[in-house]
C-alpha cells in the first residue's frame, strides 16, 4: 500500500476535500476532473485506495465510508464521535482520529484500541506504528496504550492542523493560524519552512 500511495503522488494527482460543499474529488495534472463524490456530510479527510476506491471521514454524520468513484458505499461504520482524520493502513486496519481521541479498527470494524490525546487537529499514525500528534509547542509521540514516548518542540505559532512523518525521523507540520508549513527533525530543529496563507492540511 505504501508503494501504491507513493506512486500515486509521483503522477501528480490532486485530491480535493470540500467540507462546506460536501464534496470529494480528484483531478489530473492538467486540472481535468477524474471523478467526484457529492452529497457528503462534512468530509474532513479522504484517502484514495487501490481498485478505484476512496475512504472518507464524514464529520457531520460521524461516519466512515469506503466508496467507489461513483459514490456507491462499499463499507461504512458509524462512530460515537466526529472523525477528523482517517488512514487505511498497510495491514488493512483503519486508523481514525477525532479532536481528542485516536483509535484503530480491524477489517471487520472492531476497535483494537481507543486512547485519549487531550486535543489536537493534527493526528497521524506514523510509519513506525506509533501515534503522532501536534499540539501547541510540541509534537507528541505515543504508543497504542497511550504511553508517551517522546516530545519534540515546535514553534508556538498558532493551531497545528496537519502532520506527516518523513523518512529520516523528520516531520512536516502545518499551522492554519500562522499560515505556515514547517519541517523539523527529531530535536525540533527547523530544516525547511514556507508560508501558505490559510493552510489547513498537508500531504507528502
Amino acid at each position: 500500500l505504501a508503494q501504491f500511495t507513493d506512486a500515486e503522488h509521483l503522477i501528480g494527482l490532486t485530491l480535493g476535500i470540500e467540507y462546506n460543499s460536501g464534496r470529494v474529488w480528484e483531478c489530473s495534472p492538467d486540472g481535468k476532473l477524474r471523478w467526484e463524490i457529492i452529497g457528503l456530510a462534512g468530509p474532513m479527510e479522504a484517502q484514495v485506495l487501490p481498485g478505484n476506491r476512496v475512504l472518507i471521514a464524514e464529520s457531520n454524520n460521524k461516519t466512515l465510508s469506503e466508496r467507489d468513484f461513483q459514490g456507491k458505499v462499499l463499507w461504512s461504520k458509524v462512530l460515537d464521535r466526529e472523525p477528523t482524520g482517517v488512514q487505511r493502513l498497510s495491514n488493512g486496519n483503519t486508523f481514525v482520529s477525532s479532536y481528542t481521541q485516536a483509535m484503530e479498527l480491524d477489517r471487520n470494524g472492531n476497535v483494537l484500541y481507543d486512547i485519549n490525546l487531550g486535543g489536537s487537529n493534527a493526528i497521524r499514525k506514523a510509519r513506525n506504528g506509533h501515534i503522532i500528534f501536534a499540539k501547541e509547542g510540541a509534537i507528541v509521540e505515543k504508543d497504542a496504550t497511550g504511553k508517551e514516548l517522546r516530545s519534540i518542540p515546535l514553534p508556538r505559532s498558532g493551531m497545528w492542523v496537519g502532520i506527516r512523518d518523513l523518512p529520516g525521523d523528520r516531520f512536516l507540520v502545518c499551522s492554519s493560524g500562522a499560515g505556515q508549513i514547517v519541517e523539523v527533525d527529531a530535536t525540533g530543529k527547523i530544516l525547511w519552512e514556507t508560508k501558505v496563507p490559510g493552510a489547513c492540511g498537508i500531504a507528502k
